[in-house]
């Protein structure tokens, strides 16, 4: 693969990890609202009960995840149609280029944030539960200001794991899920597998990095990125 389009993945990795740390910071702040919410129930929790956190702090994550794909669509579209017009050189080529726009994947974000934020705030709100029952089963007797510390232990933890899951992992899925709607627009029937090779590479990436696959065949869509937990790996078009 050309030196410089590596170096223009690289570019497009750290341009997504600026986005995928202000997404964070939000992200974090929308969690401690929730814990705040979920505190306040604890001295009425009985084992068995629910911790049902309010609907308008769900629908608030889910316009959350909602900006943060859109702006993860954006700056792809833009890398992509780039990347797409160092490829194609005829005029018409070039113009259908400069006209590309998402449309699956615009729509299939705006469902996918919903189900998400739906998903954590269940986990969430399951997490919780499981703190105070076992905690109370254990010794019954523990006060309001024990069984909050002991959620906000286990609510950081389960905190950390998911901001850092969803900005990086989700901001992957939607760069490459993007790349792959904008190809097919231009006929592109094959991609190149490219990993961001350093120290945090994993195995499996290491592996695929530069296979090629033909875009929708079993293989493509067994081995699409991200592959695990804050994977970098991204397609790039392959026309020969």
């Amino acid at each position: 693969m050309p030196k410089k389009e590596i170096q223009d993945l690289e570019k497009l990795d750290k341009t997504l990890a600026r986005i995928e740390k202000r997404f964070s910071k939000k992200l974090d702040s929308y969690y401690s609202q929730l814990e705040n919410e979920a505190l306040k129930k604890v001295s009425k929790y009985k084992p068995g009960n629910e911790i049902k956190i309010a609907d308008s702090k769900q629908a608030g994550l889910d316009n959350l995840f909602r900006n943060h794909f859109k702006n993860v669509e954006r700056i792809t579209t833009e890398f992509t149609k780039n990347e797409l017009s160092g490829i194609f050189n005829k005029s018409d080529d070039l113009e259908k280029i400069r006209l590309l726009k998402l449309d699956k994947m615009n729509k299939y974000n705006i469902k996918y944030a919903k189900e998400l934020s739906v998903k954590q705030v269940k986990d969430y709100q399951d997490k919780i539960k499981d703190t105070l029952t076992n905690a109370l089963k254990t010794n019954p007797n523990l006060s309001t200001r024990e069984l909050k510390e002991l959620v906000k232990h286990d609510t950081q933890s389960f905190k950390n794991v998911r901001i850092e899951a969803t900005s990086e992992t989700e901001a992957n899925r939607v760069t490459n899920e993007s790349k792959l709607e904008l190809y097919k627009k231009m006929d592109i029937k094959k991609v190149r597998s490219i990993a961001v090779l350093d120290n945090r590479t994993t195995q499996l990436c290491r592996n695929l990095h530069n296979q090629v696959f033909i875009i929708g065949s079993q293989a493509q869509l067994q081995s699409a990125p991200p592959r695990h937990v804050r994977c970098r790996s991204y397609y790039v078009p392959e026309v020969k």
